[in-house]
């Protein structure tokens, strides 16, 4: 199901899961590579307390649901 406020035709933006860590080089913010598991511990960390900094959410392709960025 997706917010229809973050809809778009060609991509649309959700909240991180667990399962993103794998296509974390598409979202994570850096201008140095993270591996998938620093991704899952930073994931993790984000998930513990949600409203403590800002939120990272995934850009996903409407067609084929691929992660493609992060915002």
């Amino acid at each position: 199901m997706r917010a229809v406020y973050l809809s778009g035709p060609t991509v649309y933006l959700r909240a991180l899961t667990e399962e993103d860590a794998a296509t974390a080089a598409a979202w994570f913010d850096s201008p140095f590579p993270i591996n998938a598991s620093r991704a899952a511990e930073f994931l993790r960390e984000e998930h513990r307390e949600p409203w403590s900094r800002r939120r990272t959410l995934a850009m996903v392709r409407a067609e084929g649901d691929e992660v493609v960025g992060g915002v």
